[in-house]
């Protein structure tokens, strides 16, 4: 039986990242009764069946979003358009959505249903279409391509919106559920998606951090430990680049984010914070917009929620932060190597000797990388099973058998006196429009590297990630402790945010408690 999870989206830079995840999941949906057999991933963990007024079938993502109403100026707060599920009895009109022109133009529309499962050395598919990454998006509904439920969105209410900046403002959380409107939908919409699932894993909390959108998913997160004490919370908290403190204004931000920084710590179940800047990837050029930034982060996390999305792994979302988190610290970083770099016509010992697993990428900031990880969880997708292990003949693997035999000895290497665990997983990571085109011309259409630009886009490619638990993520905290220094502006920000001066302290206690 599949161990559902509800997902909790809040912001905009977490509502990029979450459409193009969820775009992702779409993407590698199987509608081939012949492939069904061959399903890796359990859609239904993070998906839900339903039915529209017209007795129409609906597969909706488990999802509560929040977002200000200036940002989605076109959606109303009922529900998408079409699939809507609501109590009206009267005349119905089916509207179809369309994306956006710029996400649409020049793109395969065809109904044909793309099912890979498992990459090849071939040309790859007619139903790729990519839009050039230097295109920015007003906003995440823009190529929002999957189909929401009605009570997925939630709309920060609009007395809490004009009078408090979301930039800078810890108070804007608890202004928003003393909002007797705002509290009870909100209660609402997550005890519907709760109380339909029949063996919740827990939750996923995609959110920024150093904001009001972190004070809410602070006051989220009370409200779930209290009545969900036992389900797994893996929180992902995004990191923009902050200014530097040359007054209280940019202040302010800084020490928004060490207050919610210590909440979630104190009642999520693992943190991996990340970048909003682009990653350095081998085969990814520098990104400079929301849009192709945030998809890199979606296929990210996608790839290393598969741990607790593939049944045979045998762990659940409790079971993989609980491994991870063992010493007692939630704090972890991820990293990959995005797309896993595979050369045409090779092998896995070759393609690696080239590009090791430990030049992986962070995509999580503040990170001091020399610290050793204690524990660490990866994962690889995509790898073909005709894709040779290595050369026939290297007497020093006589003992491999497999292509995870392989993987599994090079990660051994990377965290050799580390506890970690991997997993091989089959299916790659698929791209459907409206994923941006940002990889290399280098990258087939199937995520191979070769030594020749590759004249179609890509379809799918393999990937990697490693989330490790380690020491590093720790000069961050203490940064943090740092801030309490500037005794006049934390006098300002009590004032300014309606905090009593013994909760900031209690709060910088909190995290000097976390380095030792």
């Amino acid at each position: 039986m599949q161990r559902e999870i509800v997902t909790l989206q809040l912001g905009g830079v977490a509502n990029h990242v979450g459409t193009h995840w969820w775009n992702i999941q779409e993407a590698g949906f199987i509608y081939d009764p012949a492939l069904i057999a061959l399903k890796e991933v359990e859609n239904d963990i993070l998906f839900r069946q339903g039915l529209t007024i017209k007795g129409e079938e609906t597969y909706t993502p488990r999802l509560i979003l929040f977002d200000v109403t200036s940002s989605l100026p076109s959606l109303s707060e009922q529900g998408d358009k079409y699939g809507v599920e609501v109590t009206w009895t009267g005349a119905v009109e089916k509207i179809e959505r369309e994306l956006p022109s710029i996400f649409s133009e020049n793109c395969d529309t065809s109904n044909e249903k793309i099912t890979p499962m498992e990459v090849t050395d071939g040309e790859g598919d007619k139903g790729a279409c990519y839009i050039p990454p230097d295109t920015t998006a007003g906003s995440w509904r823009d190529y929002l391509v999957t189909q929401l439920h009605p009570r997925s969105l939630n709309f920060i209410p609009r007395s809490v919106e004009m009078g408090f900046p979301l930039s800078n403002s810890f108070c804007m959380g608890a202004l928003c559920m003393e909002n007797v409107e705002f509290s009870q939908f909100t209660e609402d919409k997550l005890h519907f998606f709760v109380e339909d699932c029949d063996n919740l894993q827990g939750f996923q909390l995609l959110s920024s951090l150093a904001d009001g959108y972190g004070s809410l998913s602070t006051q989220l997160l009370y409200s779930i430990s209290d009545e969900y004490s036992k389900s797994g919370k893996f929180c992902v908290p995004f990191l923009s680049p902050l200014p530097l403190i040359e007054s209280f204004d940019t202040f302010s931000p800084h020490l928004t984010l060490a207050l919610n920084l210590s909440d979630w710590l104190e009642h999520a179940s693992m943190l991996t914070p990340l970048s909003t800047s682009s990653p350095v990837l081998p085969f990814v050029p520098q990104q400079s917009s929301l849009y192709p930034t945030t998809s890199l982060l979606a296929a990210a996390i996608d790839t290393a929620s598969l741990i607790y999305r593939i049944p045979e792994s045998g762990l659940d979302l409790q079971d993989f932060t609980s491994v991870l988190t063992a010493t007692g610290r939630k704090l972890t970083s991820l990293s990959t190597l995005l797309p896993f770099p595979l050369l045409k016509d090779s092998t896995l010992l070759h393609s690696l000797s080239l590009h090791p697993l430990s030049s992986s990428s962070s995509l999580t900031p503040y990170l001091h990388t020399l610290c050793t990880p204690v524990t660490a969880c990866n994962i690889v997708r995509g790898v073909p099973s005709s894709y040779k292990p290595f050369t026939t003949g290297a007497t020093s693997y006589d003992s491999f058998t497999s292509l995870n035999d392989v993987i599994s000895h090079e990660f051994g290497k990377k965290y050799s006196g580390c506890d970690s665990f991997s997993m091989l997983a089959n299916s790659p990571l698929v791209l459907r429009h409206p994923f941006p085109n940002v990889f290399s011309p280098r990258i087939t259409p199937n995520g191979f590297v070769t030594a020749h630009s590759a004249t179609n886009p890509v379809n799918s490619i393999p990937v990697s990630t490693s989330i490790e638990n380690h020491n590093g993520l720790y000069t961050f905290v203490n940064k943090c402790v740092q801030l309490f220094d500037y005794k006049s502006f934390v006098h300002l920000y009590s004032t300014a945010q309606k905090i009593e001066l013994d909760t900031l302290q209690e709060t910088k206690h909190s995290l000097l408690d976390l380095l030792d």
